[in-house]
């Protein structure tokens, strides 16, 4: 079923996105580069999607795993 195939690529691309967001977040060390981040997903994403990365990637413990998700896997 093409829908079924089609919201798969959807949450893999979705997964994808956060998962190079939040290794971007811990790239970040200076609170200068924190902002400048934080501004430019603001810009990019939706509200929700802006406030999902900044819960996510103010919880260290979650920004690591899911910046160590193996995607291969999740399919």
């Amino acid at each position: 079923m093409d829908t079924e195939k089609d919201l798969q690529t959807e949450l893999y691309n979705s997964r994808l996105k956060l998962k190079k967001e939040m290794q971007r977040a811990l790239s970040c060390i200076k609170p200068s580069s924190k902002k400048k981040l934080a501004a430019e997903w603001r810009q990019t994403y939706s509200e929700l999607f802006y406030k999902e990365l900044i819960s996510c990637a103010k919880n260290k413990k979650v920004a690591v795993t899911i910046a160590d998700w193996n995607l291969e896997e999740m399919k």
